[in-house]
């Protein structure tokens, strides 16, 4: 690669700088303008710098345009050499993200398949009578075995089906309660007409008695349930966690906008345009709201 020399740039700018200094020390020998020949000669330096000015950057860019040629160069061919990386990560990107819109596809296809099979349990109804109830259960548990083995494992359905059994379990519970309520009831009501005193306190001992096991029961029951119900909901989330897990591919997620109606833009997130300023200016406006407009000399 051809090495630039920065002393032969160097060299050309020196010039520039020491002339520089001699306008300076010109300039610095006027502090204050009192006649008319002070003002000739100051404009006439005045002009003279500017005229230095303008040389030394047409200079400047005369110098550098070789510079930014070959750098320009440069630029274009290393653009050029990139071409058919960019263009092979582009195909890739492309297959990456073809490949995940259709596994998205798939699986929203899939949720709406398990939404749809967790409905037949979810709009299940407790029967009336135990035996019923009973009967219910059986089919329940008949049809899960009838599904696939991955439906049988998908934590939604186990959820969904539990959720019934438990339903079911706890109509069960009421139904005994009241049948059992209903028999200590009569058998109540049997001793206290046989004026059976003893009798009497002793049946309405065990039946407290009787009702705090069945109530113990159905609570353990419950808990049982419960128990089940969360563990079911912790291996959901188990799998709902190992299903979010992808595949580094090295992309990334850009956010970007587009303004739509820049009338509709909160005034927060605008900005004046100096370009329409300037071009307002250039019309013969000289007054702009929470603008001041003045002149300057250079």
């Amino acid at each position: 690669m051809t090495e630039l020399n920065p002393n032969q740039y160097l060299e050309l700018i020196s010039p520039i700088k020491e002339s520089s200094l001699f306008y300076k020390s010109q300039a610095d020998k006027i502090t204050i303008i009192s006649d008319q020949i002070q003002y000739i000669n100051s404009v006439k330096l005045k002009k003279e710098i500017t005229t230095f000015i303008n040389n030394s950057e047409k200079t400047r860019k005369e110098i550098t345009k070789p510079i930014l040629d070959f750098k320009k160069r440069i630029d274009d061919l290393a653009s050029d050499s990139l071409t058919p990386a960019i263009e092979s990560k582009e195909k890739i990107t492309k297959l990456i993200l073809d490949y995940e819109t259709e596994q998205e596809r798939l699986k929203q296809i899939e949720r709406k398949r398990i939404l749809e099979l967790c409905k037949t349990f979810e709009i299940g109804m407790p029967r009336n009578t135990v035996v019923e109830n009973e009967e219910m259960k059986g089919r329940i548990d008949t049809y899960f075995a009838s599904l696939d083995k991955k439906d049988q494992e998908n934590p939604d359905v186990k959820i969904a089906a539990s959720d019934l059994i438990a339903r079911i379990n706890q109509k069960i519970i009421l139904i005994e309660q009241e049948e059992a309520n209903k028999r200590e009831a009569e058998k109540l009501l049997e001793i206290a007409k046989s004026q059976e005193k003893e009798n009497l306190e002793l049946a309405l001992k065990q039946a407290k008695i009787d009702q705090e096991k069945r109530e113990q029961e159905a609570e353990d029951r419950r808990l049982k349930d419960e128990q089940i119900k969360q563990m079911l909901e912790n291996e959901r989330l188990e799998k709902e966690k190992s299903d979010n897990l992808k595949m580094a591919t090295g992309m990334r997620t850009y956010t970007k906008f587009e303004i739509l109606d820049p009338f509709l833009v909160p005034r927060e997130y605008c900005e004046p345009s100096d370009k329409l300023i300037n071009q307002a200016i250039k019309e013969g406006k000289t007054e702009i709201s929470g603008i001041r407009i003045f002149t300057v000399k250079k």
